[in-house]
Order: structure tokens, then sequence, then C-alpha cells
């Protein structure tokens, strides 16, 4: 086998655009640095995944909210408890304000994405993410919801809240719901988890009690760190 040129761009630039090309048997790409002392050999790579805009995740508020619905950041994750690389997506869209979805994924946590109702019914909100790969992978969500305290890039003065419920779609159809999910009084980042190798597999915790649905993780603070729930 052998390697096939696709071009370069000077350093500092984030993309190349790729004219289309037929991949054959290749199954990956590699990024070399180059200077004025040739091409480093060693190279990062990334896998090729042939995907179509129906590949499909969803993040949906699965409760009804008396304000916005506002989240700083979200990500999907093949591994169960979101230690991997994020999953990999072509475009990003949300029900409303979809002009600023991508601040929900843009690996900023001064910027946010929130909803335009004030009064959000269930179901009506979500984002999703296009061109996904391999969707079907995906057993963790890791996700930090505005507080509306201004922080973190939540807009002060808006109200900008959280949900208590959120629904994870895959391809437009129901993976499975989180319900109860408890707030907490600052921001959190939780992670929702699904274990198993088939999408209807039962969820799991990584917390003690078995009742929960979720890992929770202090800001500035150690994963050990004891966070204290707050009711809703």
């Amino acid at each position: 086998w052998g390697n096939s040129y696709l071009g370069r761009v000077l350093y500092g630039n984030h993309s190349l655009a790729i004219k289309n090309t037929t991949l054959g048997a290749f199954t990956h790409i590699y990024v070399h640095t180059r200077s004025l002392l040739g091409v480093n050999p060693d190279g990062a790579k990334v896998e090729v995944c042939d995907v179509k805009g129906e590949d499909t995740l969803a993040l949906v508020s699965a409760d009804a909210t008396t304000a916005p619905w506002g989240i700083v950041e979200v990500t999907f994750h093949s591994d169960p408890g979101c230690s991997d690389a994020a999953m990999r997506w072509a475009a990003v869209v949300a029900t409303s304000n979809d002009g600023n979805a991508e601040k929900a994924m843009d690996g900023k946590t001064t910027t946010a994405w929130r909803s335009a109702c004030s009064t959000c019914a269930a179901g009506i909100e979500q984002l999703k993410i296009l061109g996904v790969c391999r969707p079907e992978e995906v057993r963790c969500v890791k996700v930090f919801q505005c507080k509306g305290d201004g922080t973190f890039g939540c807009e002060l003065g808006s109200s900008t809240s959280r949900t208590s419920a959120l629904r994870l779609e895959m391809n437009g159809q129901e993976v499975f719901t989180w319900r109860s999910l408890i707030g907490f009084p600052s921001l959190r980042e939780e992670h929702l988890t699904v274990s198993g190798r088939r999408r209807r597999a039962s969820f799991n915790t990584y917390e003690s009690a078995a009742t929960l649905e979720r890992t929770t993780n202090c800001m500035n603070n150690p994963p050990t760190f004891a966070c204290t729930a707050s009711p809703r």
C-alpha cells in the first residue's frame, strides 16, 4: 500500500478543502508538519468515516422549562465514561436560535447556546449534530447546562436555565431519557451514560446509588470532590 497526497496549508490554518477523491482502500488521513529540515514522519492521524446527513444525534429537552434552555457545551462519546475523544460531526443545528447552535459545541466555556422560547414545552427544543461518524456507537453524553447566573457564557439577566430531563435521539429515534436530573447550586458538567453494545441496553451509573443515572464533576475541583446537591 502507499500514500496519496491531499494538499497542504500554512501554519495556523485548521482546515483543508479536499476535492472529490476516491478513497479506495485508504482508511486514515495523516497530518504532518513541515519545516526547513523536511517533513516530520510522525504525523497525527484521523480515521476516514463516510457519513450521510441522516446520521444524526440529538439532545432534547424532555421537560417543560419556565426560562430559555441554555447549554454551554455538549459532546457525544462512544466510551461509557465519556473519557475518549468526542464523536465527529459535520454540522450542528438547533430547533430555535439556530445561528448560535455551534456555541454549544465550540469547545469553549465562555460561550453558550440558548433557546428562543421563554417558556418551553417538553420535547420542543433540541440540539442536533448531522453527519455523525457511526452514531449507533454513542455510549455517553457530556453536557454542561446553564444555571442563569451569567457565568460560563450564560447570559446574565436572561434567566437562561437548565432542563430537569433530557432525551437522547439517534436518527430521529429515542435512545434513552434521563428524568428528574437534580439541580445544583452552581454549574456542573454531567456525564449521562449508556452501557452495552446495543442501543436499547439499560443505562448504568458511575455513582454508588443504583438509582442515579449520571455522574457529576464539580467545576474547579477534582473528580473525587463531593458535590452537594440542592433541590430543584
